[in-house]
């Protein structure tokens, strides 16, 4: 198997890289040098919002990069009070009791890296395509889905009232957009959009059989807490 293979053999390690490459396409657009520091690094929130992963995992991850000459990383040195969160557990062992930076910075080698950058963007485009649900939602307040076998799940709501209202909304938004803007824009409060928020997660989850009710509308975290429609659900408007 290639290097470069080695970083798509799975769907989870393929959306976790991908969530690291987002990170540092980011930064990229402002440096010149190619070298992107810890703190800009863990700045950076790529758009894959709901992505999880964590420090370990993604520690690992960005030496699997290093082992494909995508980037070089230059190791963070112990400072002296680092030595003071050392907790010993016994057997020469010990643990650090808070976090601390994984590397010092790092080099991204510009053209191995579009290469890589490159194949991520074409799979992730692929699973996108291939995982994409389809709703469709009704002016009367209705949203449903058609399955495979014909079958048709549906979710009726009140017309014009505030889950119709908030479910349309989030279909106008490329973006994720705050309580209080969703508010403003169904002429509610920002306390009621998320109690009607929790009901509609609920709600979808009873009605549409498999689908998650974070999933369908996530909470998204940029310059706040927000609300988007999940990215892998598409509403089409029947109007």
């Amino acid at each position: 198997m290639s290097k470069k293979g080695e970083l798509t053999r799975s769907k989870s390690l393929q959306r976790d890289t991908w969530h690291i490459l987002e990170k540092l396409k980011e930064l990229l657009q402002y440096t010149e040098s190619e070298s992107i520091t810890y703190t800009d690094y863990c700045r950076v929130i790529p758009p894959d919002y709901e992505n999880k992963i964590s420090p370990e995992a993604e520690q690992l991850l960005l030496k699997q990069l290093e082992k494909t000459g995508v980037i070089k990383i230059h190791a963070r040195e112990m400072e002296p009070e680092d030595y003071n969160y050392l907790k010993p557990t016994g057997l020469s062992r010990a643990i650090m009791t808070r976090p601390i930076p994984l590397f010092d910075s790092l080099f991204v080698f510009k053209k191995k890296f579009d290469e890589v950058y490159e194949e991520h963007q074409k799979n992730n485009i692929k699973t996108k395509n291939d995982s994409e649900l389809l709703f469709y939602l009704t002016q009367t307040g209705k949203l449903y889905r058609t399955l495979h076998d014909g079958t048709e799940q549906v979710y009726q709501m009140e017309n014009r009232k505030n889950k119709h209202k908030i479910i349309e909304t989030l279909c106008e938004e490329k973006e994720p957009i705050t309580a209080d803007d969703l508010a403003s824009r169904i002429k509610s409060n920002s306390r009621t959009v998320r109690k009607e928020i929790g009901v509609l997660r609920k709600e979808i989850e009873d009605h549409f059989e498999g689908i998650i009710g974070k999933d369908f509308i996530p909470d998204a975290h940029r310059g706040g807490v927000g609300y988007r429609i999940g990215p892998h659900i598409r509403i089409k408007m029947k109007y």
